[in-house]
């Protein structure tokens, strides 16, 4: 819940980077990165995170309810450049 709903500030204390220079090379070359991690609980905490040191697209599947759905894609849209809708 944190990921997707704490306002930045409460988040930023709980968690650094290491190694960053690997995906700041890649921007700084034109190319992108792509990220690749399990579905834990974290997850989401973890993008929020690393967005506010690159911008970052998501992939999301939708939930079968439509109302879980739009609440969970605008809070991902408040942090993140993009969303990937995985079918």
């Amino acid at each position: 819940a944190l990921g997707w709903w704490a306002p930045s500030h409460k988040i930023q204390h709980l968690g650094h980077g290491h190694h960053f220079e690997y995906l700041t090379e890649a921007l700084k070359e034109g190319r992108g990165a792509l990220l690749i991690t399990a579905h834990f609980n974290s997850l989401y905490l973890v993008g929020r995170l690393v967005s506010h040191y690159f911008p970052c697209a998501v992939m999301y599947h939708a939930q079968t309810n439509p109302v879980l759905t739009k609440i969970i894609e605008g809070s991902i849209k408040k942090y993140f450049v993009d969303i990937i809708r995985r079918e």
